[in-house]
This record gives structure tokens, sequence and C-alpha cells, in this order.
């Protein structure tokens, strides 16, 4: 049976039993093409290769290729698809690798911890008179190395960090006491206050009329109470004398300005 590929026309010469009755799919050696191929679109009869002066030149026409021939290199992709590709499978096997990471990660943690074990404590051995002795010349070759270099242990100066006083504690101490937490007030004691300052802003202006009044009226007073003449008497006297320093006084500043 004689097979040729609707691609690239290339033809095949195959038992007639490879293709069954219900036909099958095949697969082109030279272009990688697969079509389905029923069992009466074969012809019969030997393939007859073309002898190497009947092979037609050029492009054009189609050429037997021997089934036995080595098939023919497939055209290669263009370097960017192929770059972009390989970025692309590389993307993909960090991704994995990662994944792969975590969840043995995740494992670890959740795997339970192992118990501590505990060593075995052995007896201390008693040393011998030969360890004393060894033990002895290391720790006056140690003392005899240590006296050779007295400058060789030097301390660590103190930085002037260390040596300048806390800012923070000086600025608490220097902070004034009104610029602590103030002491919330209530509207009781605003109220009491708003109090305080109207008596205390009452009792001088009523003392000022109360002593207004004395001294318009003395005449009147004088008459009514005959007994309280000499207070009346050196009241309206030192309201005299606070009169004439205080129109004195004024006099000059007025004089003062006009000059």
């Amino acid at each position: 049976m004689r097979l040729t590929c609707p691609r690239c026309s290339a033809q095949y010469e195959v038992p007639t039993a490879a293709i069954p009755a219900a036909g099958r799919d095949v697969e082109c050696s030279a272009c990688g093409e697969t079509w389905f191929q029923p069992a009466s679109a074969g012809s019969d009869g030997p393939l007859q290769m073309p002898r190497g002066d009947e092979i037609p030149q050029g492009d054009g026409g189609s050429q037997a290729i021997d089934p036995s021939a080595p098939p023919p290199r497939r055209r290669e992709l263009d370097p960017g698809i192929r770059d972009l590709l390989r970025e692309e499978a590389e993307h993909e096997a960090r991704v994995r690798a990662r994944e792969a990471g975590q969840t043995a990660a995740t494992t670890a943690s959740a795997r339970p911890a192992a118990p501590l074990q505990t060593p075995s404590r052995t007896p201390p051995q008693a040393p011998s008179g030969d360890d004393n002795a060894r033990r002895l010349a290391e720790a006056q070759a140690r003392t005899a190395r240590l006296g050779a270099t007295p400058g060789a242990v030097t301390h660590r100066p103190a930085s002037r960090a260390d040596l300048l006083p806390d800012v923070e504690e000086i600025n608490s101490t220097l902070r004034s006491p009104s610029q602590g937490a103030q002491p919330t007030v209530s509207a009781q004691d605003r109220a009491r206050q708003r109090r305080n300052f109207r008596i205390g802003l009452a009792v001088p202006v009523v003392a000022a009329l109360l002593m207004l009044f004395v001294y318009l009226n003395a005449d009147r007073i004088r008459l009514s109470l005959p007994q309280t003449t000499p207070a009346i008497d050196s009241f309206t006297a030192t309201l005299d004398q606070g009169r004439f320093w205080l129109d004195a006084h004024l006099q000059a500043l007025v004089g003062l300005f006009r000059a």
C-alpha cells in the first residue's frame, strides 16, 4: 500500500495489513505531519523508486524518500521564541523549588521535637600525680606570660556617653510642676470660682457706693445722728484731702501735656 503525506508529498510503501479496515493515524517521518489514513485510500502495486537521472531538479515535484534514510533535520525555532520558552521553564522550575522548600519547612516545623537526651554523668576521676604536676606547670607558664606582657591586658576606655549625665533625668528634674498633668475641674468647682469672682467684684463697688452716699449726705446724717458727728467730720475731711491731692496731680499732668 502506498501512502502519500498531504503536507510534504512524501510517499511510503507499507504492507496492506498495516492499515486495518477501519483506518488508522499515521505520521510522516520527514515533516512530522499526522493524518488519518483509511484502508481504501491506499493504492496497490509496488512503489517504483525513480533512478538517479530521473529525479527532478529544483524545488518543484515530489521526491521519493527512502524509509531507511535518516529523517531530515527539523526547522529550528526563532531565537526570541526559544529564549522566551527557556525563561518560562526556568521560572516554573524556580516556583516549584520554592514551593518544595516551603513544604519542607512546614513539615519540619510540624514535626515534633526530638526529646532531649540527658548526658550520662560519669563520676570524676581523681587526678593522678602526673596530672597535678602538668597542671601546675601550665599555670606557672601562663602566670609567667602574663607577667612578661603587662600591656597585653588593656581596659576599654569609657565612652563619652557613659561619662555624661542622662539628659532625660535632667529634663525630668527641671520640668516645672505646671507642665504636669492638669487636675480636672468639676462643674461644682467652676461654679464656686465664678461665685467668688462675683463677690470679690461686688464688695469694692458696694463699699465705694456707701462711702459716696455718706459723703454726699453728711449734713443730714449729722442732724439725724448727732453722736456720729466726729466720725462724719473725720471721714469728710479725709475724702476732701484725697480730692485735693488728686486734683493737684491731675492739673500737673494736664500742664505737662499742654506744655
